[in-house]
């Protein structure tokens, strides 16, 4: 008797859904599989020794973002955050990283 990864489950689920929307199970089911899928995934990965940034789980999120559209595009605030955070870190070295995070959000807020 073979059985099925979750992971298998949960392409399969999308996989029919693409095929054939209206035969394939709805969203809620596909989101059952998910965790499941993600379930499967951590415990596997405590097994291991802790998550790694492996070839299947990059499968596994680039899936699931085609399936519900990609990433979203980054807000004005954090496309500055990601500009300034790299010089402020140069300037202060020693600065932690909540200390920098108010220190990006004071500037934030003074530019406007």
């Amino acid at each position: 008797m073979s059985t099925k990864s979750a992971y298998q489950l949960f392409l399969n689920a999308a996989a029919a859904y693409k095929a054939a929307p209206n035969n394939a199970p709805n969203k809620e089911e596909l989101r059952k599989a998910k965790n499941v899928a993600e379930l499967a995934a951590y415990e596997a990965s405590l097994k291991k020794g802790g998550a790694k940034n492996t070839r299947k789980n990059n499968i596994r999120k680039n899936a699931t973002r085609k399936m519900y559209g990609g990433k979203r595009k980054l807000s004005p605030y954090m496309k500055f955050a990601n500009k300034v955070r790299p010089q402020l870190m140069k300037e202060n070295p020693d600065m932690k990283v909540p200390e920098l995070g108010k220190r990006i959000g004071k500037m934030w807020r003074d530019q406007k």
